[in-house]
């Protein structure tokens, strides 16, 4: 590779100027992201959160040590330019706090998150300069992995461990079937559970194969192969890993790899594999060869000083960042007074009566306090109907907890998809999950009622919470879940009740007076 021409001062006095300069505009970017961390506290308290409570996210952690290497090793690129004041990127700072403000009114912390990091990123356009950020474009894509995000693979994750696990096992001669996410073995059933899935492992090589290409690699082609071993490892060795816990628990007969052990081995396959990776790589790493060429031609504008439009820019950078936490409690607060709706309720024609409810495991995910849990029986058939309702005034639980299966040891997702089914008269799309503990299944539809509109899309739900909000109209939730688990018939009988219920009910919202 050629050598490299870099621009530096071409006196000491020069270079003093510059690090003068870098000084004050180190101490106001710095400045106003503090400001942006202090007026967004919630959504980066939400963040770290998240990262001490959620294994999946642990990594994270690490993401601002990262970050702080990758720009210490170009300090001194940084020191040859100048650091310039770019009023145009105050106008990318007011859509980033408006997708803000809406993730905020609708509940949606990813939106928020997302908004808040990209934030950071227009900062130092503003405050340094299109030359700077061109250097440090890297370090703040990079932290872009601090958001918790992604959850969304655990399912087809899921599928592939299981999926790969039946089949290593058949090729070596164990008999094994594959249903849902449920492996039975002859004397065994094993079910591959949303921890076994593996994302925590992809998740944590994803985010140190980009960082170490990075570092040791200069060619794109390099680094890209690199980061795709860093996916493409981690899935199949999960895969593996599932494939061997279960194989020496059979062929031991379930002395080894059982309870604990299996999560420990695990951890040391994953190090094993992950260092292997590392070591393999380094042997292609790329080192700069003679050196960079360094020119003497100064900088433009070496007495040039931070001027009131140097200080202009971070005042109204913190001024619009300090707005919009407040508009977003005023706008909150107006939803929370208007009116909302005043009863809900739930009438279904003959066969289908109304029965008195068995206690069980699924009471656990219905908030009566907020809602109501019913059931309806026709003939050997019956259906659950758990409605919980939200104000509008708190955040709306639309996953687990509020399905039944908040308590992963009574309730473990095994399925996930889409069921079009008919409500109140009407064609509509639900949302279905098969639930399973042991050897029982549970079929879920789930629908969601924000406004007088019904809704599968949870997507959907963050937008009309939001839109409502916005317009200072009420923005109360309704989780409606309908649940099936009928001993005989199998998933097949679980979705004709619960569609034949459907066709004989209907759900009513009535607003307040």
């Amino acid at each position: 590779m050629g050598a490299v021409e870099r621009e530096f001062p071409a006196s000491v006095g020069d270079r003093t100027r510059v690090t003068d300069r870098w000084r004050w505009a180190f101490l106001l970017t710095a400045f106003c992201v503090a400001c942006l961390f202090v007026a967004f506290r919630d959504t980066a308290w939400d963040m770290a959160h998240t990262w001490q409570s959620s294994k999946t996210y642990s990594h994270c952690v690490l993401i601002l040590p990262m970050f702080a290497y990758l720009v210490w090793i170009r300090r001194e690129q940084l020191l040859l330019t100048s650091p310039r004041v770019t009023y145009w990127g105050l106008t990318l700072l007011i859509p980033l706090l408006a997708a803000w403000l809406l993730g905020y009114l609708g509940e949606a912390k990813v939106v928020q998150e997302f908004a808040m990091v990209a934030v950071v990123g227009v900062l130092v356009l503003t405050l340094v300069g299109t030359e700077v950020l061109r250097i440090l474009a890297f370090p703040l894509s990079f932290l872009f992995f601090a958001v918790p995000a992604g959850i969304s693979l655990v399912g087809p994750l899921q599928n592939f461990t299981a999926w790969f696990t039946v089949h290593a096992l058949t090729f070596s001669g164990v008999p094994a079937v594959l249903e849902n996410h449920t492996i039975s073995l002859p004397t065994s059933i094993w079910a591959v559970a949303e921890t076994c899935s593996g994302i925590r492992y992809l998740f944590a090589s994803l985010v140190i194969g980009i960082f170490y290409s990075s570092i040791v690699y200069r060619s794109w082609t390099r680094r890209v192969i690199f980061v795709l071993a860093s996916i493409i490892l981690p899935i199949i060795a999960n895969g593996v890993r599932a494939y061997g816990i279960v194989l020496l628990a059979y062929l031991t007969d379930y002395k080894v790899a059982t309870g604990v052990d299996h999560i420990i081995y695990g951890g040391v396959f994953f190090i094993t594999l992950q260092v292997i990776l590392l070591s393999i790589g380094l042997r292609w790493r790329e080192i700069a060869v003679g050196g960079p060429r360094l020119v003497s031609r100064g900088l433009p504008n070496p007495d040039a000083r931070f001027s009131h439009r140097g200080v202009l820019a971070p005042a109204i950078a913190v001024i619009l960042i300090a707005v919009a936490p407040l508009l977003a409690k005023h706008l909150w607060d107006r939803s929370a007074a208007a009116a909302g709706p005043d009863a809900i309720s739930v009438t279904a024609d003959q066969p289908w009566q109304r029965v008195t409810v068995a206690s069980d495991d699924w009471d656990q995910g219905c908030n009566l306090e907020q809602g109501f849990r019913e059931r309806y029986q026709s003939g050997p058939q019956y259906v659950d109907v758990c409605w919980t309702s939200y104000s509008g005034n708190e955040g709306a639980e639309l996953q687990g907890a509020a399905k039944g299966y908040g308590n992963p040891e009574a309730w473990s997702l095994a399925a996930q998809g889409r069921k079009h089914a008919t409500l109140n008269g009407r064609n509509a799309i639900l949302e279905q999950d098969l639930l399973q503990s042991g050897t029982n299944l549970r079929v879920l539809w789930t629908v969601y009622w924000v406004g007088g509109e019904y809704t599968a899309d949870a997507s959907r739900v963050k937008l009309l919470q939001a839109k409502a909000r916005l317009l200072g109209k009420s923005a109360a939730t309704a989780v409606i879940v309908l649940g099936s688990e009928n001993p005989v018939g199998g998933v097949e009988a679980d979705q004709k009740a619960l569609q034949d219920f459907l066709t004989h009910a209907s759900f009513a919202v009535s607003p307040q007076s």
